[in-house]
C-alpha cells in the first residue's frame, strides 16, 4: 500500500464503501481496532438504545451545590423533566455535581442535556464507576469522555459518548464546570441518559448481600 493511500484511510471519508479499495494487509492492528470501534458504532445507533431512567438507583443519587429550591428531580425525574417550568439550579456558584448509581451494569451510549440558552451547562464531564467525588478532587481524576454543549445540544440533541468507555457502567458522576454565559448560576432543564442493561444484577441487593459477610 502506497503512503497516500494509507493516509488516506487514516484521515476518514465519508463513503464506507472506499474500503473496499484498499488492501490492509500492512496496517498496524491498532488500525483495526479503531475500524472496528467506528463500524460498531455506526450499527448501533441512538434508536437502539433505552431511556436508563428505569435502572438509577435513586436511593444513592446525590447532587452537590444545588439550589434546594431547584433541586435535582426536577432535570431528573420522569414527569418532572419534561415540564420547562422546573430547573435544576446551582446555588453558591455555576459549578454542579452529579452521581448517579444504577441498579444494574448497563452500557451507556449516549446523554441529552437540556437547559437555557444562556444559562444552560457549557462544559461537561463523565466519569465512570468513580466514587465519593467531591468539588476538591473532581479534577485530579481524568474524564471517561467530556463534552462542549452546543445550542442545538440544549434543546435535545443527544451526545454521543465513546462506547468502549462506558462498557459495564455501575454508576456515573456528572460534572458541570460552566455555562453558556459564564453567569453564577447554571440552569439544567433535563438530564436523560440513553443505553443498555449488561445483565439483570441487582447491584443494590449484591450490596446487601457483600455487607452480609
Amino acid at each position: 500500500m502506497s503512503g497516500e493511500s494509507a493516509n488516506a484511510i487514516l484521515r476518514g471519508q465519508n463513503d464506507v464503501g472506499f474500503l473496499a479499495r484498499y488492501d490492509f494487509v500492512w496496517l498496524p492492528r491498532k488500525f483495526y481496532v479503531k475500524l472496528g470501534i467506528w463500524l460498531l458504532d455506526c450499527y448501533v445507533g441512538l434508536h437502539d438504545q433505552v431511556d436508563l431512567l428505569d435502572f438509577i438507583d435513586w436511593s444513592g443519587v446525590e447532587c452537590l451545590n444545588q439550589n434546594t429550591a431547584h433541586s435535582l428531580p426536577n432535570a431528573l425525574k420522569q414527569g418532572y423533566r419534561e415540564d420547562d417550568g422546573l430547573n435544576l439550579e446551582s446555588d453558591a456558584d455555576e459549578q454542579l455535581l452529579i452521581y448517579i448509581p444504577f441498579n444494574q451494569v448497563v452500557k451507556l451510549h449516549s446523554f441529552v442535556i437540556k437547559g437555557p440558552e444562556e444559562e444552560g451547562p457549557k462544559t461537561v464531564k463523565l466519569f465512570s464507576n468513580r466514587e465519593h467525588m467531591g468539588f476538591s478532587n473532581v479534577n485530579d481524576f481524568p474524564a471517561s469522555d467530556s463534552a462542549v454543549l452546543t445550542p442545538e445540544n440544549l434543546q435535545g440533541k443527544p451526545v454521543v459518548l465513546k462506547f468502549v468507555k462506558f462498557q459495564n457502567v455501575r454508576s456515573l458522576t456528572i460534572f458541570i464546570e460552566d455555562n453558556q454565559a459564564g453567569s453564577d448560576v447554571t440552569k439544567v432543564q433535563k438530564i436523560a441518559l440513553f443505553g443498555t442493561t449488561v445483565e439483570t444484577t441487582d447491584m443494590k441487593g449484591l450490596k446487601k448481600i457483600e455487607d452480609g459477610h
